[in-house]
């Protein structure tokens, strides 16, 4: 018997080697290589549609690229799907090559609100600060830093940018 739980043993090493080896990772060849395409994204609305076709025209403009990023961040949350994210942060990337200080604060508080989303907590508490250094009575940009500190146990900063929220954001 023990002779057949070695055998059996050795085979199942064998298979989960074999598997290993199957799922290393493919890098592609270029940053032009399409890897893998999304599923068409069901129960878009037209108006949706047409979003998606404005930017493609006017990547530029910004409130554009916010609604479609906010649109594509509403899906990822919604499917679970964090591919999504990355398209909310691609609606924005007119303003990549653009340094912090020059960056629209909105759409630094839209990054922040993707980075957060993708748990890059640093990155979203960096880009909130900016954003919030530029345009303090951005009630967005305060929920926004207070979540992020809340998350990372820092109450009492969270709770600092919760009385400002307060001082800045409508009456709740």
């Amino acid at each position: 018997m023990r002779l057949a739980q070695r055998s059996a043993a050795a085979l199942l090493l064998s298979l989960a080697a074999a598997g290993a080896a199957l799922a290393a990772p493919r890098v592609p060849a270029s940053d032009d290589e399409v890897v893998e395409k999304l599923p068409a994204i069901a129960g878009w609305l037209d108006a949706q549609r047409k979003l998606r076709r404005e930017l493609a025209q006017r990547p530029g403009d910004e409130a554009t690229a916010i609604e479609a990023a906010t649109a594509y961040l509403d899906l990822a949350r919604s499917q679970g799907d964090a591919r999504y994210a990355g398209q909310a942060a691609a609606a924005l990337q007119a303003w990549d090559a653009m340094p912090i200080a020059r960056t629209p604060p909105a759409v630094l508080v839209m990054r922040a609100t993707v980075a957060q989303f993708l748990h890059d907590f640093d990155g979203a508490e960096s880009l909130l600060k900016a954003a919030l250094a530029r345009r303090p009575a951005d009630p967005q940009g305060w929920i926004t830093l207070a979540t992020v500190l809340r998350v990372r146990g820092r109450y009492d900063e969270s709770d600092a940018a919760c009385r400002a929220l307060g001082r800045v954001g409508p009456a709740l």
